[in-house]
């Protein structure tokens, strides 16, 4: 993927489409209960961490960028932020009531991630997912990453989840897409995939809630 855009000087911290209103929405309609264990992987700088203690959850963060990880810490020493990759996580099995994935699974290697990750989950344990996707079928082997609905279903299931819910919130990425255009940014440097992947696939976004089978919370 080359350089990564998030551990450049000026990068300011949280951003993606539908801010922190979007996150909010993800964990009120998860079914998590108060002081619930979260793990957010590629968790950048820390500030989803952050929201989520603030919201009364143990949050913990997972990046493999050490500068990221150091900066987020250098901000904000109190928040349990780790070094280390999704496809091998530092954390024993079934430590995790929640795993929250927001514009990550798809910069991943997404089926080593989730083979790592989802072993983490408790039964019962949930995903919660906010990337993109491709609305397309045209062409989609000039964006690889993209998964289509089904498609990211499929991945899931396969993991051991089963989808609790699905929303289209492409609205959000437009807003996001045309915001940073007018801030002078690269969408496709912030996102981590080129532009004719985008066009490729009609690349939407969307939030998507899963459960690991067993016991419920």
């Amino acid at each position: 993927m080359g350089e990564n855009p998030y551990e450049r000087s000026g990068w300011r911290g949280r951003l993606r489409p539908g801010g922190d209103a979007l996150t909010g929405h993800l964990l009120e309609e998860s079914g998590l209960p108060a002081g619930a264990r979260i793990l957010d992987v590629g968790c950048g700088m820390g500030d989803s961490c952050a929201l989520l203690r603030d919201r009364g959850y143990e949050a913990l963060g997972l990046d493999r960028s050490a500068p990221l990880i150091a900066r987020g810490l250098a901000r904000r020493p109190d928040l349990p932020l780790a070094v280390g990759d999704g496809a091998r996580p530092p954390f024993p099995p079934g430590s995790m009531d929640a795993l929250l994935m927001e514009c990550a699974l798809s910069a991943m290697d997404a089926p080593a991630v989730l083979a790592g990750c989802v072993p983490l989950l408790r039964p019962g344990g949930r995903l919660l997912l906010a990337d993109l996707y491709a609305r397309g079928t045209e062409d989609l082997r000039r964006a690889p990453a993209l998964r289509t609905r089904p498609g990211l279903e499929a991945l899931l299931a396969a993991c051991g989840l089963r989808i609790l819910a699905f929303e289209d919130h492409t609205r959000a990425l437009g807003e996001f897409a045309g915001q940073l255009l007018l801030d002078g940014g690269d969408l496709s440097a912030l996102l981590c995939r080129p532009m004719s992947e985008f066009r490729a696939a009609r690349a939407g976004y969307c939030l998507l809630w899963a459960r690991r089978e067993g016991e419920a919370l």
